[in-house]
């Protein structure tokens, strides 16, 4: 006799799960992730865990200076100085320098003292390089050494400069003045010249 063919009830499936599971404990399942269950370019740096990749886990050489920071990597020793390189072109020849300088004095210019009520006298005394100089120096001084055996007048120099022409130092200018004598006779002239340093090549 053949019996009719008909199937568990959803009582009797659940039934026997527990009674598999119960008799025979839980159990899991490990997996190991490897490369190639990831998907390229799919992790972040915030799926790693902090300090958790040790330089067991970094490829010897796989890192570059790049890959840190300013002032984290030791400097290394100096090298070795490299060849001498190649010397330079010559360079534009300089500019002549002076080779001759000479001292050229003016005429003698004569300043009068008219006495204490006369005020102040007033002279000019000049001189000029030779052509193809110039002036680089110059001053005025006294024909009569510098000191007035009778005392009697004071002598200034109020100018005392270079002379142009066109911009170019050619001479020396000067001008004096002597004070009135201290006495109602007036004191004596003075005798000066102006004298420049002239240079050429």
């Amino acid at each position: 006799m053949k019996l009719p063919h008909r199937l568990p009830s959803p009582a009797m499936v659940v039934a026997c799960v527990a009674l598999s599971v119960a008799l025979g404990g839980t159990s899991y399942a490990a997996i190991r992730v490897s490369g190639k269950n990831v998907r390229d370019g799919s992790l972040t740096g915030r799926d790693i865990k902090n300090n958790s990749v040790a330089s067991a886990d970094v490829k010897n050489g796989g890192l570059l200076s790049k890959d840190f920071k300013a002032g984290q990597l030791p400097a290394g020793p100096t090298g070795p100085a490299g060849p001498q390189g190649p010397g330079g072109g010559t360079g534009p020849p300089g500019a002549s320098g002076a080779t001759k300088v000479v001292v050229r004095k003016g005429a003698n210019v004569t300043v009068p003292n008219e006495g204490p009520d006369a005020g102040s006298v007033v002279r000019d005394a000049f001189v000029s390089c030779l052509a193809g100089e110039r002036a680089t120096g110059g001053g005025i001084q006294s024909a009569q050494g510098d000191i007035n055996p009778a005392g009697a007048y004071s002598t200034y120099a109020i100018v005392s400069r270079t002379s142009q022409e066109s911009g170019t130092p050619t001479g020396w200018f000067a001008r004096a003045v002597n004070r009135s004598g201290t006495t109602a006779g007036g004191g004596s002239p003075s005798v000066l010249n102006a004298y420049v340093i002239c240079s050429s090549p």
